[in-house]
């Protein structure tokens, strides 16, 4: 047995959207922004001093079933989430016609915290 899951927690870079599918179930759709520090040693002879960069990655999330229903109602630009889930690839064509893929997160469960 195999098991990819994923634990984010960052911000919500707009407000949340639900969507119907072709099929007409509803889904909910968002997006993160999560940071990360990294450390950076100083390079100057007999400096101690550490500098911080910081990194940001952005997720699409795609959220099913009520949560994913709620998703418009909860979701608002600036507030920090935190979601369980496993990543997903997508695979399309673009309008130029050019394969493209991206990444996305399968929501298992998301919170605002406040």
């Amino acid at each position: 047995m195999y098991l990819q899951q994923l634990l984010l927690v960052g911000r919500a870079t707009k407000d949340g959207k639900v969507h119907n599918s072709k099929k007409g179930k509803k889904f909910g759709t968002f997006s993160l922004a999560v940071n990360r520090y990294i450390e950076k040693a100083d390079n100057k002879k007999g400096s101690s001093k550490e500098e911080k960069k910081e990194e940001t990655t952005f997720y699409e999330i795609v959220s099913f079933g009520k949560k994913g229903e709620a998703v418009s109602e909860r979701i608002r630009k600036g507030e920090l989430i935190v979601v369980t889930g496993r990543p997903a690839a997508e695979a399309y064509l673009s309008k130029d016609g050019e394969a493209k893929a991206q990444l996305k997160v399968v929501a298992r469960d998301w919170y605002v915290i406040k």
